[in-house]
């Protein structure tokens, strides 16, 4: 039996009042893939340029089915692909409206995509 609502939301609130907090983090990838948790105050000192960020257009968050998946919730879904959960988790997202990372009970509305929705969107 299924747990979502036909848009991808989860059937029911998050399963307890634990509050969302904001993690006042940058969350990065190096290139051999590991992963970077830097404060907030401190990657401010490295912020990219307007005109460097324009140069690095292309550059993307890798797709889930190269086996990267941005907040480490993949899960294996139905058809055999690896993607984001779309059942209540309570962990580090990426919150939609914002675009900062929390840590709190939340889902991802799309399989492919690491922006999450929470208890706040319900």
């Amino acid at each position: 039996m299924s747990t979502q609502v036909g848009n991808g939301r989860p059937a029911s609130p998050a399963p307890d009042k634990r509050p969302k907090k904001a993690m006042d983090v940058v969350i990065a990838h190096g290139p051999d893939g590991q992963v970077f948790e830097i404060p907030l105050a401190e990657a401010r000192k490295y912020a990219m340029s307007a005109a460097r960020q324009k140069e690095l257009t292309c550059v993307t968050v890798p797709k889930a089915d190269e086996g990267e998946v941005g907040g480490r919730h993949a899960v294996l879904l139905v058809d055999g692909s690896v993607g984001y959960h779309s059942n209540w988790l309570y962990g580090p997202y990426l919150w939609w409206r914002n675009l900062n990372y929390y840590t709190g009970w939340h889902w991802h509305p799309n399989r492919y995509n690491p922006v999450a929705y929470d208890n706040d969107d319900y």
